[in-house]
Parts: structure tokens; C-alpha cells; sequence
């Protein structure tokens, strides 16, 4: 269930939130109304009211914390794109050492990286790569390895080629386990009933008064479902509505292209 709702749509998760949360806002208040009359209306005003600031603070540092560590992870699996495209860079460079056929290295390069970044940045194979992507890994890999036997190749470039090469795919591994996390089902269920709990606990406070004042929970309702669909949204670096973009990749791949290492590519 909460992998189905990490990847809906920002917007849908706004709606379903908000549509949880106002209804039960409406069914909190019918049912109060009816089984609370007289006097009763102000002793239970007097019980919720000790209630509202603790249960706001509670669900506010729920919140906060989520959101704080979900964005953390975001920034990080953006920080391993960013890493993999970084070590796209070296190993294109390192290339250009003497000995090495420069040409050979940046086209299996380009190569790789373009099936990577239209295959591997959405679906299940963010998670386990694609077999395209593999498949032009290993042409890669074999190709850099042909150019550190050739004779006449440096030490120290044959060392900066495997060291490049080997960023390279470390980052891409940081990726699968960046794109692999799940977001805790049991934290969405604490949020939900926290907020619920908030929100039944507004419309009590309200209750000896009439509807226009009942109005006034509206506010709260929007923050607590803005809030909660904010999380789902930033919740799956690789799926979710904010979710990372292989652009770094493909800024690379652009450079490369237009012959900013090695000359313009044919």
C-alpha cells in the first residue's frame, strides 16, 4: 500500500489526503453532535482542550522529523547521480592519456550512459538495473581493460582508467540501494493516526459552537493532509513525485558529445 501511494501523482496525493482528513472532520463532528448534547458539549471541550497542545506537538514533531530525514535521503540519491556523472567525467579524461585509443573509451562511454539514463530512472529497474545497461557496462569494462593492456600505456594512467572505472560503477551501485529503500508502512499509519487524532480533538473543541465557527478546523485539516502528502511525495528518491533525474547523466553525455574531451564525437 505505501509503495502504491509514494508514486501517485503530487497533486492526487494532495486530494486523497485532504479528502481523508475533511471527511473525517465531517464524520468526527455528525457523530459528536449526536451522541454529545447540553452541558456535556462543555466537558468536552474542557477534556479536548488540555489535549490539543499535546497532540499538536506530538504530530508536529512526527512530522518534522519525517520530512527532515525523507529529505535527507532524497538529497543523498541525488548526490549518487551526481557522483555517477562525476565519475562519467574522470573516466572520460583519464582517457585522454597517452597510449590510450581516446575515441574507443568515449564512445563505449556515451553508449552506456545513454541506455543507463533512458532505461534505469524509472519502473523496477531503477532498483536492478536494466539487462541494456549491463550488457553496455561490460562493453565498458572490457573496453577500458583492452586499453590498460595495450603496450606503451602509462602506470599512472592505467591506475586513474581502472580507478575511474571503478567510481563509476560504485556509483551506480549507491544508486540501486538509494532507489531500493522503502518507506516505512507502520511511520505512515503513526502520522495518520496522530493527524486523525488532531483533527477529532479540533472538532471537539468546537463543538458547543455553530458551524461557522466549526469552519475554523478547516485550516488544520489542510496542514495535517499538506503535510502527510509532502512525505509520500519525497518518499521514493527514484519514484515518487520529486523524484531524482538522470540530467546530470545526460549533461555529460552532452559535453561528450559536443567534443569537450576528446574532439567532436562522428
Amino acid at each position: 500500500m505505501t509503495t502504491f501511494l509514494v508514486e501517485r501523482p503530487a497533486w492526487l496525493l494532495v486530494t486523497l489526503a485532504l479528502a481523508l482528513f475533511a471527511g473525517s472532520a465531517v464524520v468526527a463532528r455528525a457523530a459528536m453532535v449526536r451522541a454529545i448534547t447540553g452541558a456535556a458539549r462543555e466537558q468536552a471541550a474542557t477534556v479536548a482542550g488540555p489535549l490539543m497542545p499535546a497532540l499538536g506537538a506530538a504530530f508536529g514533531v512526527l512530522v518534522a522529523f519525517t520530512i527532515g530525514s525523507e529529505w535527507v535521503v532524497l538529497r543523498a540519491a541525488q548526490d549518487d547521480v551526481a557522483a555517477e556523472a562525476a565519475a562519467a567525467s574522470r573516466l572520460a579524461w583519464a582517457s585522454t592519456s597517452p597510449g590510450v585509443e581516446t575515441g574507443a573509451v568515449v564512445d563505449a562511454l556515451v553508449v552506456y550512459l545513454g541506455v543507463s539514463a533512458d532505461t534505469e530512472f524509472s519502473g523496477d529497474a531503477t532498483q536492478t538495473g536494466s539487462a541494456e545497461a549491463f550488457a553496455e557496462l561490460g562493453e565498458l569494462e572490457r573496453t577500458v581493460r583492452a586499453q590498460v593492456s595495450r603496450p606503451g600505456v602509462p602506470a599512472a594512467a592505467s591506475s586513474e582508467l581502472l580507478a575511474s572505472l571503478d567510481a563509476l560503477t560504485t556509483a551506480r551501485r549507491d544508486r540501486f540501494a538509494a532507489a531500493g529503500r522503502r518507506f516505512l508502512g507502520l511511520v505512515l499509519a503513526l502520522l495518520v493516526v496522530s493527524g486523525l487524532a488532531l483533527v477529532a480533538d479540533s472538532v471537539a473543541l468546537t463543538l458547543r459552537f455553530g458551524r461557522r465557527v466549526a469552519l475554523l478546523v478547516a485550516g488544520l485539516v489542510a496542514v495535517v493532509a499538506m503535510s502527510i502528502a509532502t512525505i509520500l511525495a519525497i518518499s521514493a528518491p527514484f519514484r515518487g513525485s520529486f523524484s531524482v533525474r538522470p540530467e546530470p547523466i545526460r549533461q555529460v553525455i552532452a559535453g561528450l558529445d559536443a567534443g569537450l574531451i576528446a574532439g567532436p564525437r562522428a
